[in-house]
């Protein structure tokens, strides 16, 4: 992992976040951090829940919290791949909801005109039934004015999650925030979090060949080497869902991350792999 190739290409000073690259024994010591952090705080007595400002505040969901249908079809169809695998067998045919977040500057520009070159902070799509939030996008670089707290990522996700269990279809239905089990993120376009998901793979003995074709395999907390888990909670995708639970272990249940299933690739993607990260 720290090959002279992998220090070649660590790019501390990007144009854009996107495209920040660290060491990994960087990407390590920020993961046990926010595994820390994580676990703390749901091994508080009493649970402490931190409170965020609500989104509609700074944020405007241009096209509405509207329904999607046809979810599978999400990355080119590899995503009815993702659902449908052994390891997790999701449910594409629920209910979900999708919510893009874009800062109220960008949105009251002539009500809307020309948004699209900003785009939205974040984009996720939620299931109350199938307990999974779905993040499409994310783009720090849209975090356009300054006359309210932004968000992160991390609450953005858990306040559209939130407010789609409190839906009034969902409650009827008995689902309960705490329900959370799934966070999908892809297409990974992330640089840093990609060659990470390159390291870990080829610590477990995949070459580059079939990395780039595609492989898919998990890794746990209780794995015989954790060191491969610690090092994808530390990029830039596991950070935001670890500090989700750390933020919120009240609403969802003293939860953390046990699992990550990744894909290294979407085929006839732009973007580079899949992680969907398990809650236990």
């Amino acid at each position: 992992m720290n090959s002279f190739h992998r220090q070649s290409i660590v790019n501390r000073h990007p144009s854009t976040p996107s495209q920040l690259v660290l060491p990994p024994d960087e990407y390590f010591s920020r993961g046990q951090d926010v595994i820390a952090a994580n676990r703390l705080a749901i091994s508080a007595d009493p649970l402490i829940e931190i409170e965020h400002p609500d989104w509609t505040i700074r944020y405007a969901s241009l096209e509405g919290s509207s329904e999607v249908t046809n979810v599978g079809n999400l990355y080119n169809g590899f995503m009815a791949e993702v659902l449908s695998d052994p390891a997790l067998n999701i449910d594409d045919a629920s209910n979900w909801t999708s919510y893009n977040f874009y800062t109220k500057s960008v949105a009251n520009r002539q009500r809307n005109r020309g948004y699209a070159a900003v785009g939205p902070v974040a984009r996720t799509i939620v299931s109350a039934k199938a307990a999974t939030i779905i993040i499409t996008s994310s783009n720090a670089g849209a975090e356009v004015g300054s006359y309210t707290p932004r968000l992160y990522n991390s609450e953005l996700m858990f306040q559209s999650w939130r407010d789609t269990c409190i839906a009034d279809e969902a409650v009827g239905a008995g689902y309960q925030v705490s329900n959370l089990k799934y966070i999908i993120r892809g297409p990974i376009k992330n640089q840093g979090t990609y060659h990470t998901i390159e390291d870990v793979l080829e610590a477990q003995g995949f070459s580059f060949d079939e990395i780039d074709r595609g492989v898919q395999t998990t890794f746990s907390s209780t794995d015989a080497n954790p060191a491969l888990f610690t090092l994808l909670m530390g990029t830039d995708i596991g950070r935001p869902v670890a500090r989700m639970c750390t933020d919120h272990p009240q609403s969802l249940g003293a939860k953390q991350v046990g699992k990550i299933h990744v894909w290294s690739c979407i085929p006839g993607s732009d973007g580079d792999g899949v992680m969907v990260f398990e809650l236990e």
